[in-house]
């Protein structure tokens, strides 16, 4: 997949993007609104002082969103090679689930997905973008990437047994679903 394609990832980052870009706005047309009425003595003067920083915060808000491409887009679609570690998270009480990445120098970045039923189709397209990375969660590989991240990958690609979490193929994907993910209660 391209990096302008419209995979899972993409259309769910897309969708956080307008959801943010919704939310900034209303908070600049609310300040905006406040701060206009206080100038013309609708409303009270305090709002004069405290709406400019507020139509600040908004619009920064949405000009930054617009701008920002998701951090696990632009990892998968720039430097996959940063990718050690890929694996579903389900978050019980809600039902959903995200998708997290394990990056080379140990930090962790993940999304969160507008559907659960769009989670084997995440990690088909995030495995498809960065084959080398180890699929799945146990404690084991929890561990042993926070005490190697650099290495992780290699690792287990040396070991070369699907269970421990090595590579998968979009194939062999389901399998290491049904065994190997995060859950949070």
């Amino acid at each position: 997949m391209k990096a302008g394609s419209s995979g899972v990832l993409a259309r769910t980052a897309r969708s956080h993007k307008e959801l943010a870009l919704l939310i900034y706005g209303g908070i600049f047309a609310l300040a905006t609104v406040a701060f206009v009425g206080a100038v013309l003595r609708r409303f009270s003067p305090v709002l004069m002082i405290c709406a400019p920083p507020v139509m600040l915060v908004g619009g920064l808000g949405t000009l930054l969103t617009a701008i920002r491409t998701h951090e696990v887009l632009q990892v998968l679609s720039k430097t996959p090679e940063r990718v050690a570690w890929i694996y579903a998270v389900h978050i019980q009480p809600s039902n959903q689930a995200s998708i997290a990445l394990g990056l080379t120098d140990g930090s962790l970045v993940s999304l969160l997905l507008n559907d659960r039923a769009d989670e084997a189709a995440a990690l088909a397209e995030a495995v498809e973008r960065a084959p080398h990375a180890v699929v799945g969660f146990s404690p084991e590989l929890s561990s042993d990437f926070f005490a190697n991240p650099g290495g992780f990958a290699a690792k287990h690609a040396a070991r070369g047994s699907q269970a421990a979490g090595s590579p998968h193929t979009p194939e062999t994907l389901p399998a290491a679903l049904s065994s190997h993910t995060k859950s949070i209660s």
